[in-house]
């Protein structure tokens, strides 16, 4: 089995990306040519082993729930892939929060330690936040020497080449002898949900960049329209009567995935590892769909991760998907208010709704959504961990974690073990089947009190 997020392995696709989330595209060595300016060659010959961290900070809703800030699909990659290639190195360990530290562990072939262990990354480490997307700014990461340490305008640590005890301190806010601190120019680390969608455009032209597979001809009986190049593996397979336009951006179609007739795709877009799309349906530009997911009816502007079902006809737009989300048929989300207004969006059900700054956002949908026929999502909605929606009218604002929604029960907690039997079914038809350290981590979560917010009150000030 392949490290963890290695950049160099090939194209894959392994087991339950809940137990071992892998690449599904491959970027070979050296593939992303940046201009990085003038760099000492004593500092490259340094070249100081990689950690990531998630330093537990930013808002993210349910994407964190079962994941790593850097695990989260932030393009056709995770942001730790994107990470390794941007740096041009492959990860030496990795640093969570306490709670995920066992679930990320049974993911990773590479130490995943705490904040609070002793950390052997030696006394010249690149130690890099996980919630930087590998695309703002490279060049002031890796022009860091040795005593350096990269923040934001605000103070936010994004990168550091310290010890452990250093970076330790700064991010307590305290101050570490004998650290420069270096100001970012600009803001490089995202804060909520809808950064990873305001930042598709341009994780997504990185990451189809840096695809290995080759340029494909047409198959027989597919229409390819635009400039942009397409894409498509030796393995997977493309039926007559699909439209591919590729006017505005690339086409990537992964290993074994299946584009059924009449389908119709238009780039940038993603197809991964497995995936199929069915007959008749239409994908926008900046369209991402995670391994082994399946999807129809119309999709834009989204990122599905893996295992998602979305078999039958429905609008999904401007919209984060977590794994073994399953749709019903028909359900759609509303991605733009009749007011034109910006969007807001409710993490959590004990929080203020916050003012997302987009014109058009859908709804974040964690792992193991299910919807009913016909469901009816509203703009901005937050869907946890575990939801199962059944309702005849429009969804809730934001649906706290295991809620059974239904027109007589508004959230009724869903039992455990029935919730437990029923993913181990869901999974079992992929032929998964639940690792320990998730149904540990599942029983925590049902368990715990949804939380009001994970950032300081200047976050989640309510708005008029």
């Amino acid at each position: 089995m392949p490290r963890m997020g290695s950049p160099h392995v090939g194209h894959f696709f392994d087991a339950n990306p809940l137990e071992h989330p892998q690449n599904t595209i491959n970027v070979p060595r050296g593939v992303v040519d940046l201009d990085v300016g003038p760099i000492a060659m004593e500092q490259r010959m340094a070249n100081p082993t990689l950690w990531v961290l998630d330093d537990h900070a930013g808002d993210f809703g349910p994407l964190t729930d079962l994941r790593a800030v850097f695990e989260i699909r932030s393009g056709a990659r995770t942001t730790l892939e994107r990470i390794e290639a941007t740096l041009r190195r492959p990860t030496a360990g990795l640093i969570v929060p306490g709670a995920l530290q066992p679930l990320v562990q049974s993911r990773a072939s590479i130490p995943v330690c705490k904040f609070d262990d002793a950390i052997p990354s030696g006394d010249d480490a690149l130690i890099v936040n996980g919630r930087w997307l590998g695309v703002t700014s490279p060049a002031s990461i890796l022009e860091l020497n040795a005593g350096q340490a990269l923040v934001q305008p605000d103070g936010q640590l994004v990168a550091a080449r310290l010890p452990w005890p250093a970076v330790q301190s700064l991010l307590a806010g305290g101050t570490a002898p004998g650290v420069s601190r270096v100001m970012a120019d600009q803001p490089m680390l995202v804060e909520r949900p809808w950064d990873f969608l305001s930042n598709l455009p341009h994780t997504l032209a990185a990451d189809l960049a840096a695809t290995e597979i080759p340029i494909a001809p047409a198959p027989p009986g597919v229409h390819a329209i635009g400039s942009h190049s397409i894409h498509i593996a030796s393995s997977a397979r493309v039926y007559p009567s699909v439209v591919m336009v590729a006017s505005e951006g690339p086409i990537v179609i992964d290993t074994d995935a299946v584009v059924h007739s009449f389908a119709c795709i238009e780039g940038p877009c993603y197809i991964g590892p497995g995936a199929t799309v069915l007959p008749h349906s239409l994908l926008h530009p900046h369209t991402v769909i995670g391994p082994r997911s399946k999807v129809a009816g119309e999709v834009a502007h989204s990122i599905f991760d893996a295992f998602c079902n979305k078999a039958h006809f429905g609008f999904v737009g401007h919209s984060l998907l977590g794994q073994w989300v399953n749709l019903g048929a028909g359900t759609t989300t509303s991605n733009l208010k009749n007011t034109y207004g910006q969007v807001r969006a409710q993490l959590h059900p004990q929080s203020e709704a916050q003012d997302t700054g987009l014109l058009m956002f859908g709804s974040i949908f964690g792992d193991y959504v299910r919807t009913a026929i016909h469901s009816r999502i509203v703009t901005g909605a937050v869907l946890h961990t575990g939801v199962m929606l059944a309702l005849s009218g429009f969804s809730p604002k934001c649906a706290g974690r295991f809620g059974f929604y239904t027109d007589d029960d508004q959230g009724q907690p869903y039992e455990p073990e029935k919730f437990l039997q029923t993913a181990a079914r869901m999974m079992a038809r992929r032929g998964k089947s639940i690792h320990p350290a998730l149904d540990q981590r599942l029983r925590e979560l049902m368990h715990q009190k949804a939380p009001a917010s994970a950032m300081p009150p200047k976050y989640v000030a309510a708005q008029s």
